[in-house]
């Protein structure tokens, strides 16, 4: 009931995911994306068919520990037939360089009936730049959530575009976001315990909740 077909060529890595109509796919489905080097360019492009009544769960794991000046690129359509459901979970460890250049981009189509939960999450390293690009259609008596949380300082650049069209009636469309962004932790002292910074700092009381916040999203990845 599951086919996976991938292809490289000079330029990417092409590949297919199918989900047969009916069929449920106990175990997570893993992929696994990563570079090696300093520097490089990942190109990847997949599509993703999930047909009537399927029922499965990707798990996504990208891998960039040491990149400096180096490049993934992600462009996916997935589509979710009628009364299907997919689970698309995308976890990225970064190293602490910064040069990683990340850009998502994905069209996703969910039939009637159907469900779509994405969850992106980038928690370790230095981001770098991050460039996500969803579109969504949504058709009739459709679900989609779509999560991100994300950890950003120094000079990180983040871009988070989604873009959601609703057909028919009876829609449930959700998005989550949980940022963080630090630049420079303010001195705590007695008179103060608490300081508050004006400026691009994050001041302490608010990035104890966003750490507070941070635990609570890694806890439940």
């Amino acid at each position: 009931g599951l086919r996976v077909e991938l292809e490289e060529t000079p330029d990417a890595i092409v590949g297919q995911i199918v989900v047969e109509a009916g069929v449920t796919i106990a175990q997570p489905i893993h992929m696994c994306f990563g570079l090696t080097h300093p520097t490089g360019v990942q190109r990847i492009a997949i599509d993703v068919q999930m047909q009537e009544g399927a029922q499965a769960r990707v798990l996504s794991h990208c891998l960039f520990p040491v990149a400096q000046a180096a490049q993934h690129r992600m462009q996916a359509v997935m589509t979710i037939g009628s009364g299907a459901s997919l689970t698309y979970t995308e976890g990225h460890y970064h190293g602490p360089h910064g040069g990683m250049q990340v850009l998502p981009h994905a069209t996703i189509k969910i039939g009637r009936g159907a469900r779509y939960f994405s969850d992106f999450s980038l928690l370790s390293g230095s981001v770098g730049t991050l460039d996500i690009d969803y579109f969504v259609e949504v058709e009739e008596e459709g679900l989609a959530e779509l999560s991100a949380k994300i950890f950003a300082h120094k000079t990180d650049n983040i871009s988070l575009k989604e873009a959601v069209i609703l057909r028919g009636n009876d829609h449930v469309v959700s998005s989550k976001r949980a940022w963080c962004w630090r630049t420079r932790r303010a001195p705590r002292s007695p008179a103060s315990p608490k300081p508050m910074r004006k400026g691009p700092e994050v001041t302490w009381i608010a990035w104890k909740s966003c750490k507070a916040g941070l635990r609570r999203a890694r806890s439940r990845s």
